[in-house]
């Protein structure tokens, strides 16, 4: 159990790190996001694939396509790993799936997704290589002495 304290210790820094930006910034989906978060929320609420009312909540900007729609060219993947929460907070909540308590439940699902793929990373890698850390080799490189100049 000695070897995951480092993990605990990177889920807290994450998560309070996440905790501070949402509540310095006041909302959890911003920049790209909004596109990946506009598929989800246009399915589970509106029952569509017109984004202008996500878009205009939102603040994002896009094209028209070739039917009149607002496009949406950023990829669906995202929206299927966060529709198992966000309908569980959608079923509790019956909201608009714009306000914070939505976009809360997509950034957690985000960083513990995260968390899970460090903690496969850390596993895979010690089995693959020695458990000798970077900065030990490091440290037992030989260093020639500087000289006094004299």
């Amino acid at each position: 159990m000695k070897r995951f304290h480092w993990f605990f210790l990177v889920a807290a820094v994450y998560l309070l790190g996440y905790f501070a930006h949402t509540f310095i910034v006041g909302k959890t989906v911003y920049g790209d996001g909004i596109y990946y978060y506009s598929w989800l929320r246009s399915i589970v609420v509106d029952g569509d694939i017109n984004f202008a009312n996500e878009y205009a909540a939102l603040g994002a900007v896009q094209q028209l396509t070739v039917k009149g729609l607002l496009g949406n060219i950023y990829s669906v993947g995202p929206a299927i790993l966060w529709l198992p929460q966000f309908l569980l907070t959608h079923r509790m909540l019956h909201g608009t799936g714009l306000t914070l308590p939505y976009q809360l439940t997509v950034g957690i699902t985000s960083v513990f997704y995260a968390l899970f793929g460090l903690l496969i990373l850390y596993q895979t890698l010690t089995k693959l290589y020695a458990k000798t850390p970077v900065f030990d080799l490091s440290c037992k490189a030989h260093i020639p002495p500087v000289s006094s100049g004299g």
